[in-house]
């Protein structure tokens, strides 16, 4: 049986969109679960450094533009805005939280992002980061800390892919997360995570 060039080119692009829902899937499975006590801190992993990048080149200010917006993030968590935080995702993202079904749309991300009071900030340690056009991925680790005293009392691995809007600002489109062991509650490590050089 001979296949058109047009019917293999939608199978290729189908095998590239199942490939990458896999691996969205199964991310969760990368980082161990919880436990009692993490033996390894998390400063042990090297953290990426804006001189991996060429600063004047077009990936490298695509790199310094989604540090912005992760940035911003992180402000809204701290100041427990949910709009703010919503406002970093593209309008049709979606994300797996661990253990719950898809929430999709920025309207109910807003929403999931709600609370009466935060008393914890969220800070993300960038491993890997690359960009490929108007897409980019993004692996690290999250760690949730007491606003009181920077405790770490939380923390796991995350996955985004980052789409480049109409606008030419850059969004978190797809999201995957995982609830991983906690780094170690220790000063000395939250003054290492603080002074990584993260993009």
């Amino acid at each position: 049986m001979r296949v058109s060039r047009k019917s293999f080119t939608a199978l290729n692009e189908l095998r590239l969109a199942i490939g990458l829902a896999l691996t969205l899937l199964s991310f969760a499975g990368c980082f161990p679960r919880a436990q009692k006590s993490s033996k390894v801190a998390d400063a042990e992993i090297p953290a990426v450094s804006l001189s991996a990048y060429a600063i004047d080149s077009v990936r490298g200010k695509a790199v310094i533009a989604i540090g912005g917006e992760r940035r911003r993030l992180e402000e809204g968590i701290r100041s427990n805005d949910a709009a703010a935080m919503a406002d970093v995702y593209a309008p049709d993202a979606f994300f797996f939280p661990p253990g719950g079904d898809r929430i999709s749309g920025r309207a109910a991300i807003r929403r999931s992002f709600e609370r009466t009071t935060r008393d914890y900030e969220i800070v993300h340690v960038v491993h890997e980061v690359d960009v490929q056009g108007d897409l980019a991925y993004e692996i690290g680790r999250w760690i949730q800390r007491r606003k009181s005293d920077g405790a770490a009392i939380g923390g796991g691995g995350y996955l985004w892919l980052w789409k480049r809007q109409p606008d030419g600002r850059w969004a978190i489109w797809r999201e995957v997360w995982n609830d991983g062991p906690s780094p170690l509650a220790m000063t000395g490590e939250h003054h290492i995570i603080r002074g990584r050089a993260v993009v």
